[in-house]
């Protein structure tokens, strides 16, 4: 009787291997040193395209490009979210930029997407990833860009805020009914750029990426950064709460530190986002849809 490889043409093989699911890309490139076949199909700069887009793709539950104009600015290009659960305020503006269009908000702008119906927002893990310009000419307040945020409804919330002359972002997040709060992940940034965010979440830790950088990381069970003090008992068992609404430039139902500037490329994965994935995201500067990750190895990570 042959081997695997001898049954299976090297079309189904990679196939099976785009549809597997890994832990890491370490354990990935530990499957393909199993065979010299494998090894060959796996370690390859077309496969590894395919793979993360399939990945991306599966885990995909929000995608905002702003590719279809101000009438239909607050469209999800995954197609999770309905027309009909779209609401905008105000006059958010679409224009081109370097990664294709990009949401303006004037500081009286934003959009509400009602979540709450989705199954696929009832989820203990997640990332966000973002580009963002903030506007050098906005007042010294506190600025939101995206935010899941409700009174003891929450998830997160990214804002940037004033402190000595300095910008900094930073996003807060919540636990089981508004009680336990992580302070959240904070970082400066220069003004006056686009720069890329994407935030990482789980109940347990929240990282916080710059630029391609892990800038800031958050034990989200650490007692000393909780607002309320759960035993440990009882902390694997508090339930997440289930979002209500997702904001894009502002803080919350109420249209609170509405933000002052532009977004591009706004995307909500059900899963954590790998390192090699983020900087790939940031060298690139293409949308999420047109990212080649295996590209970024081969021929980008120099």
């Amino acid at each position: 009787m042959g081997t695997i490889n001898d049954i299976l043409p090297s079309e189904l093989l990679y196939d099976i291997f785009v549809r597997l699911e890994f832990s890491s890309f370490e354990q990935l490139l530990a499957v393909s040193s199993t065979c010299k076949l494998w090894r060959r199909l796996i370690f390859d700069e077309w496969f590894l395209n395919k793979y993360f887009a399939f990945n991306h793709q599966k885990y995909l539950i929000g995608y905002w490009k702003f590719d279809e104009g101000h009438e239909h600015i607050g469209k999800d290009s995954s197609a999770i979210i309905e027309k009909s659960n779209i609401s905008v305020w105000g006059k958010p503006t679409v224009e081109n930029c370097f990664i294709g269009n990009c949401a303006v908000f004037d500081g009286r702008s934003s959009i509400d997407i009602s979540v709450y119906d989705k199954c696929e927002y009832h989820t203990d893990i997640y990332s966000v990833s973002l580009w963002l310009f903030y506007d050098p000419c906005a007042d010294g307040v506190s600025r939101t860009a995206i935010s899941l945020y409700e009174y003891r409804q929450a998830w997160l919330q990214l804002s940037m805020f004033f402190q000595l002359g300095s910008i900094y972002v930073q996003n807060k997040c919540r636990i089981s009914d508004g009680q336990y709060m992580c302070d959240g992940a904070t970082s400066e940034v220069k003004q006056e750029e686009w720069f890329h965010v994407v935030l990482c979440f789980n109940r347990n830790r929240q990282q916080l990426w710059i630029n391609g950088k892990l800038v800031n990381e958050s034990d989200m069970s650490a007692r000393n950064r909780l607002r309320q003090k759960p035993t440990l008992l009882n902390w694997s068992e508090l339930p997440r709460d289930i979002p209500f609404n997702f904001h894009l430039g502002s803080a919350d139902q109420q249209h609170s530190q509405r933000w002052k500037g532009k977004l591009a490329d706004v995307v909500v994965l059900s899963r954590w986002l790998k390192p090699i994935e983020i900087r790939a995201i940031y060298t690139q500067k293409v949308a999420f849809d047109k990212l080649n990750v295996g590209t970024y190895l081969f021929k980008d990570d120099k």
